[in-house]
């Protein structure tokens, strides 16, 4: 079982800790692919990013709690690290659930070929594509958000990806 505070050495960093590009592109034939972002890392994630590493997981999940919720504050730095270190990254935001069907079985032979992918969701309250993936993913990171998330969302939340999953829990401002 992973340790309940893997990221409470974390320090709170301000909006925005990078400064973030216009320019992404999406493959039309798979549009959960993250292509190309840039940005400005901000060295916190590179701790968080060590943190996740020491971890034993082929596919990681990032998921907020509420559809309120933009993941980006963490996705966004984290895909630039996951890039350098040669793994995948999907943008499964708005993922239909034959999409999200599509893309648990290729988490399911990535992981058997041995290589690591992140995948980044909508909240698990509002799509069901992104529920297909998350049950296909080893582990999972969930982005929480004070005065937004709903503590029974949270806990719907983990009750879907299972607790044994859950790696540790990103907090924004």
């Amino acid at each position: 079982m992973p340790p309940r505070n893997l990221f409470a050495r974390l320090r709170r960093w301000k909006w925005p800790p990078w400064r973030p590009s216009p320019r992404v592109q999406v493959d039309p034939r798979e549009p959960w692919r993250l292509e190309d972002t840039e940005a400005q890392v901000h060295p916190e994630f590179f701790e968080m990013w060590l943190s996740l590493l020491r971890e034993d997981w082929a596919s990681l999940v990032i998921v907020p709690t509420d559809h309120a919720i933009s993941t980006y504050p963490v996705t966004a730095p984290l895909a630039e690290i996951a890039k350098l270190n040669a793994f995948r990254v999907f943008d499964a935001q708005r993922v239909s659930v034959a999409d999200g069907l599509k893309l648990g079985a290729r988490l399911a032979q990535a992981a058997s070929a041995g290589s690591r992918t992140i995948v980044i969701l909508d909240s698990l309250m509002e799509s069901l594509g992104s529920v297909s993936v998350a049950n296909q993913a080893n582990r999972a990171l969930v982005v929480v958000q004070l005065g937004v998330s709903r503590s029974d969302s949270l806990q719907s939340t983990i009750g879907l990806v299972g607790r044994d999953k859950i790696l540790g829990c990103a907090l924004l401002h």
